[in-house]
């Protein structure tokens, strides 16, 4: 299944680990608490349930399934992820 899995992760350590075990799997980073691709059925259950005992109280992961039409009609606009350098450098080049 295609998945579309997003994160609010308050404590940086936690963070890593969770953007990296989503790495691991294969996903792909689309922002930097955003993340896609195909996982089977059965290895995203494990994954959620690792994912889970990383979680502190006021973190979140939500998990969206994408089906093929839906993926279809994702818009990408200026596709890569942007540092907090590269948007500053982007407004600047916007107002001068």
């Amino acid at each position: 299944m295609y998945l579309l899995i997003c994160y609010d992760i308050s404590k940086n350590r936690t963070r890593n680990k969770i953007s990296k075990k989503l790495l691991d799997e294969g996903l792909e980073r689309v922002q930097k608490s955003v993340f896609e691709g195909s996982l089977p059925q059965k290895q995203l259950g494990a994954l959620r349930k690792q994912l889970n005992r990383l979680l502190g109280k006021k973190d979140s992961i939500r998990y969206y399934q994408l089906c093929k039409s839906c993926q279809e009609r994702v818009l990408k606009l200026n596709p890569g992820i942007a540092t907090p350098k590269k948007r500053s450098k982007k407004i600047a080049t916007k107002i001068l």
